[in-house]
């Protein structure tokens, strides 16, 4: 279906495992982060010129990119990471893992983190009886804290990357 997707030059927003599925199609490692899970909210620097940059940043290179960051606060559950495919530029990275996300063609836009979570699904989180603490993890009160103060953040900048994203080639 992604190779469908990519071939149509649709949109492909990848967002966990759907990055990880984009980086898969597109050739690139994915793979079990060698010290074990990220979860909690952590900081990510992100590309913040989204939309200054959308029509050219296949003449960006990742460097130049992640010049133009900020740091955000966004809830990730995961323990696999993938690398940015070939032709594709790094629009995310935290001291875990060098790729947090990555655009492709301006078609497709891979993250590890989740921008989605509410904070129902955050709470939801906490509840797990048996959430991993290998890796770099936090406590389920931590979670639930930092939710409360970074969940608003993270809806508003993924709200805007939506938007952005899908105006670019209409």
């Amino acid at each position: 279906f992604l190779e469908q997707c990519f071939k149509q030059e649709s949109h492909v927003l990848g967002l966990c495992l759907g990055g990880q599925l984009c980086a898969t199609v597109l050739g690139a490692d994915v793979g079990p982060h060698p010290q074990g899970w990220e979860i909690g909210w952590h900081p990510i620097e992100v590309f913040s010129d989204w939309h200054e940059h959308q029509k050219n940043i296949s003449a960006l290179t990742s460097t130049e990119i992640l010049a133009n960051k900020e740091t955000l606060h966004f809830s990730q559950y995961h323990r696999y990471v993938f690398s940015a495919p070939t032709d594709a530029h790094v629009i995310a990275r935290n001291d875990w893992w060098d790729v947090q996300g990555f655009a492709w063609k301006n078609k497709v836009i891979a993250l590890q983190f989740h921008p989605e979570r509410t904070m129902h699904s955050n709470l939801e989180i906490t509840k797990e009886k048996d959430l991993p603490n290998q890796g770099n993890t936090q406590a389920a009160e931590h979670i639930a804290q930092l939710g409360i103060a970074h969940q608003p953040i993270a809806a508003i900048w993924y709200e805007k990357l939506l938007k952005d994203f899908l105006k670019t080639n209409p």
